[in-house]
């Protein structure tokens, strides 16, 4: 998620939308690819999903998806698991991240693991770096404040002090119908 200095470019007639924006940032960032040593095709038009195109560093593929929210947008970064392990994607992300933070355009980029998304309105729970946490610490993150590492453990305390509970109980449980039958 990031915000970009491009002009709104979704065409809108009287009644609805004909044609979602984003294609200039889709552009950019082909640009920004291409200027990292990939191949990169032309944005393709995906209706309010925005705008998607396919881009090659050596053997790694990738997907990209722009989606308009101007002048906030969604970039989806995927790459093909057929052919390579997920550590040459989150080296290109990482590659990526430092060429749209070297790049005047684009600001406040904001990276979201696939598990958790991005949210519905900026919450600032997103990292600055696709490297920076994984999936379970950008959970944690998004957690309300104060929810620090006394309240963690006392919540596992509780936890672990109901399934003792509930197994004591189903023990009990079996040595009644033992003793009746």
């Amino acid at each position: 998620m990031f915000k970009a200095d491009f002009p709104d470019d979704q065409i809108e007639d009287d009644h609805d939308i004909v044609r979602f924006g984003g294609r200039n940032v889709a552009l950019a960032i082909g640009e920004i690819l291409r200027g990292l040593g990939c191949e990169v095709a032309e944005p393709n038009y995906a209706g309010e999903h925005g705008w998607d195109f396919a881009a090659r560093h050596g053997h790694q593929r990738f997907w990209c998806q722009v989606t308009s929210f101007h002048p906030t947008f969604f970039l989806l970064f995927e790459d093909d698991p057929a052919i390579q392990a997920s550590t040459g994607h989150a080296g290109f992300a990482e590659k990526l991240n430092l060429a749209l933070a070297n790049d005047g355009r684009f600001h406040d980029v904001l990276w979201y693991s696939r598990r958790h998304g991005p949210p519905d309105e900026p919450d600032g729970a997103g990292t600055p770096s696709p490297l920076a946490e994984s999936d379970d610490q950008v959970a944690i993150k998004a957690r309300p404040k104060g929810w620090d590492g006394e309240s963690r453990a006392w919540a596992l305390r509780f936890a672990l002090m109901i399934v003792g509970l509930i197994m004591a109980f189903e023990l009990l449980l079996l040595l009644v119908d033992w003793w009746l039958y």
